[in-house]
């Protein structure tokens, strides 16, 4: 199924934006300055592309899905990876409130730090989740009908949304990276 490998391709680019949060959190760690800003539009990204545009295709498209073809909407894998999505939420806005106070607080900074840790290896391991158990389960309890249909409904998801938004958040994420690479 097609659905699969674009959220699979979206994967890589959320795990690059996780490569870009361990730099910023062991910056941080360290008592180097990172600007605000660079921050700000780290954790943009997580919300606007990570959770409002792939996980909202997993909730509202996959996961109906699934539980159409009989997969249980509180149990099961659809179960713990809705429970995941809500813990990263939370890991993000933990991250949210400590930056309007990290350079008037260590322990804003302290607390930033531990989210973005706990967020980085949370999210990370519910990736590998998804890639190498909820897909491949998908693949096998949906029909090709079933399969084709939800391929269309990911389509037309494109086309009501920013169709180039992995393309832009790609372009994001690098520069990201190049600010906070710098010394």
């Amino acid at each position: 199924m097609r659905c699969t490998e674009i959220l699979m391709e979206e994967h890589e680019l959320i795990l690059t934006g996780l490569d870009v949060l361990g730099a910023v959190s062991r910056r941080l760690a360290q008592g180097q300055a990172v600007p605000r800003a660079t921050i700000d539009n780290l954790l943009g990204f997580f919300r606007d592309f990570a959770d409002l545009h792939h996980h909202a295709k997993e909730e509202g498209l996959l996961f109906p899905a699934l539980e159409a073809a009989g997969l249980p909407h509180d149990a099961g894998p659809i179960g713990i990876m809705l429970q995941e999505h809500v813990q990263g939420r939370e890991l993000v806005a933990v991250m949210r409130e400590a930056l309007d106070k990290l350079d008037a607080s260590t322990e804003a900074r302290r607390r930033f730090v531990d989210a973005a840790t706990w967020y980085r290896d949370h999210l990370a391991q519910h990736i590998q989740k998804e890639n190498q158990v909820l897909f491949r389960l998908a693949e096998q309890v949906l029909s090709p009908e079933e399969g084709r249909h939800l391929d269309r409904a990911f389509d037309e998801h494109a086309a009501t949304r920013a169709a180039d938004l992995p393309v832009r958040f790609h372009a994001v994420l690098s520069d990201l990276n190049a600010a906070v690479a710098q010394p």
